[in-house]
C-alpha cells in the first residue's frame, strides 16, 4: 500500500478478512503458517480504518464554529491513522518477505 487512501484501506481490510475466512474454513486440512500474522494485519487495519471513519463523519457533523474547536481532536484521529497505516504496512511487508 504505496499510497494509503480510505478506499485502499477498506480493499485491504476486506481482502485481508476474506483470506483469513477461507484459513478458518479449511482449518481442519492444513493451518496456514501466516494465520496469526493476517489475524494481526486484520486487527491493525480495524483501527487505521475506525479512526479515518470516525474523523469524517466528526467532520461531516460539525459546522464551521466547531470545527475551529474539534481541530485537536481531528488532527489527533488523524496521527492515529496515519501512525495505525505505518504499521499496516510494516505487517504487510513481514507477510510477503517472512517464511
Amino acid at each position: 500500500m504505496r499510497s494509503p487512501s480510505s478506499k485502499r484501506l477498506h480493499t485491504l481490510r476486506r481482502a485481508a478478512r476474506r483470506l483469513s475466512g477461507t484459513f478458518d474454513d479449511f482449518r481442519d486440512m492444513a493451518v496456514h503458517p501466516k494465520r496469526k500474522k493476517l489475524r494481526d494485519l486484520i486487527a491493525l487495519t480495524g483501527v487505521a480504518r475506525d479512526a479515518a471513519v470516525l474523523r469524517a463523519t466528526l467532520r461531516a457533523a460539525l459546522d464551521t464554529r466547531e470545527r475551529e474547536a474539534a481541530k485537536p481532536m481531528l488532527r489527533m484521529m488523524r496521527e492515529r491513522e496515519h501512525d495505525h497505516l505505518v504499521l499496516v504496512r510494516k505487517a504487510l511487508a513481514k507477510l510477503r518477505y517472512d517464511s
